[in-house]
């Protein structure tokens, strides 16, 4: 360690070979992931680039202005093989760099450690399994790292640019502004308010624009992630957060195993008792790092529906990945000991979440092959019924995911989208059905507008399910499949009575 070398964060010739040993490795891992082109559940028809290709619009309504601006300039709104996901690692890569930056992070193996974990974590999956986003949402790492050193240097202005933009992109980004700064107080033992208002301002005018927005139709203020509690709902609510923020530390998801939770749960523990032992002000530190940790909570704290987002990795990704990160760093930066001690969990925790990655590739594999064999016996089945070439409204009832059918471990919470949703998702059932098809079979909807008795017969009396023969249903207009129970109860606690 004596003869380590010393990184000047301000030499970019080091800031680049730091930035390839992320980005290779990151590659590396997930390389089988690029070279499939994995298509996420609702991706299907954004993925053709023929009738629909991403706009600035795509995701206004959901209040997310900034989702698709760098695939819209520099891909015209297409996703293309290889390089979508190529050049979203790029952004993430560097946006670790600029952590250790804004961090003052010195050492090159503390570097190394600090980036390859928070760029590693399982908690990425939770972005990768819609490729779609992965170039605005890993964008975002960056843009706040960016958007600290300018508050820390006093370039207010380029900070809240940062902010703004990167708020746009996903609200809970908020997280990782708040732990990011949290970490960089502790580090400094030093509060900056003045980064500290320049984060709540932005909040704020982030929250403004969204009004505005919300009052001129643009955004639905009724959307899962824009719905939020009022001051009186989190003051009654404020002991289910807090048990919420405690529980997120040693709860298990898909992929994220309670090995690496405790090994997080440890990096965060020692790095409290490491800074509090070392502070002058105690009681400071303590009420930052009380800060830190209930940042990661934040989008719990704000929205009423609270199972969308706790665990959720891709929450998580911004939150808690980086108070793990931030952890890391301060035992990284402490004395030998401290080094020491989280050079080790560093490791530990690397080899496990790469471990995780792996896992996760080969399950998305056989899940997504498998709904496609299934897709494909469907598909037949429907052709040898339908001799037309009328394109009828579907109406699928129930979701089936093939992937937890290979996944062996067990887990708390089933994280969204990592394991448990279906590629072939019942609310926009035309995705993959006619992705794989030399002609459309479905319309795009999913409604029922016209009951003939027949119809409802089939719905209100029908107890048999996919693969049963009696499981489809066809008609001139209708496309019926019952796929699962809780799909025909749904559909039939919708019928007249």
């Amino acid at each position: 360690m004596k003869n380590e070398p010393i990184l000047n964060t301000n030499s970019w010739q080091a800031n680049l070979k730091l930035w390839m040993t992320y980005f290779i490795t990151l590659n590396i891992v997930f390389l089988y992931y690029q070279t499939t082109f994995f298509i996420g559940n609702h991706d299907w028809d954004w993925i053709k680039g023929t009738t629909q290709v991403l706009t600035l619009s795509t995701g206004m309504f959901e209040g997310r202005y900034a989702k698709f601006i760098l695939n819209i300039l520099l891909y015209g709104g297409q996703i293309l093989p290889f390089i979508n996901t190529i050049t979203a690692f790029g952004l993430l890569a560097l946006g670790m760099v600029m952590f250790c930056r804004y961090w003052h992070i010195e050492k090159t193996s503390a570097q190394i450690i600090i980036g390859l974990y928070g760029s590693l974590s399982p908690f990425i999956l939770g972005w990768l399994y819609f490729p779609i986003n992965i170039l605005g949402n890993f964008m975002a790492v960056p843009l706040v790292a960016v958007g600290l050193i300018a508050g820390e240097k006093h370039r207010n202005l380029i900070a809240t640019l940062c902010f703004i933009i990167a708020l746009g992109v996903y609200p809970s980004v908020a997280e990782l502004m708040i732990v990011g700064y949290m970490i960089q107080c502790i580090l400094a033992n030093k509060i900056n308010l003045r980064v500290g208002l320049n984060i709540l301002g932005t909040m704020i005018l982030f929250k403004g624009i969204l009004i505005v927005l919300s009052h001129y139709g643009i955004i639905y203020s009724d959307y899962y992630n824009l719905k939020m509690q009022s001051i009186s709902e989190i003051g009654e609510n404020i002991f289910q957060i807090i048990k919420a923020c405690l529980r997120q530390l040693g709860v298990s998801i898909p992929f994220y195993p309670l090995s690496i939770k405790g090994c997080g749960a440890i990096m965060i523990i020692t790095s409290i008792v490491s800074s509090v032992y070392t502070a002058k002000s105690k009681g400071k530190i303590l009420g930052l790092w009380g800060c830190a940790v209930a940042a990661t909570i934040l989008s719990y704290t704000l929205t009423p529906m609270h199972e969308e987002v706790f665990a959720a990795p891709r929450v998580n990704f911004y939150g808690l990945n980086f108070l793990y990160v931030g952890s890391l760093a301060i035992l990284l930066s402490g004395k030998k000991v401290s080094r020491n001690f989280g050079m080790i969990l560093g490791i530990i925790g690397i080899i496990l979440s790469v471990q995780q990655d792996f896992y996760a590739q080969k399950v998305w594999h056989f899940g997504r092959t498998g709904e496609q064999y299934m897709v494909d016996r469907i598909t037949h089945t429907i052709l040898d019924q339908t001799q037309d070439d009328k394109k009828r409204v579907p109406i699928i009832a129930g979701e089936i995911s093939l992937r937890p059918k290979y996944y062996i471990e067990t887990y708390d919470i089933a994280g969204p989208y990592v394991l448990s949703r279906s590629f072939v998702v019942r609310h926009i059932p035309s995705g993959m059905y006619n992705f794989y098809t030399s002609k459309p079979l479905f319309a795009n909807q999913s409604v029922i507008t016209e009951m003939s008795p027949e119809l409802y017969r089939y719905l209100s009396e029908n107890k048999q399910l996919w693969p049963s023969a009696q499981s489809l249903y066809t008609d001139e207009k209708y496309i019926i499949l019952m796929l699962t129970a809780e799909g025909q109860k749904m559909i039939r606690a919708q019928l007249p009575k």
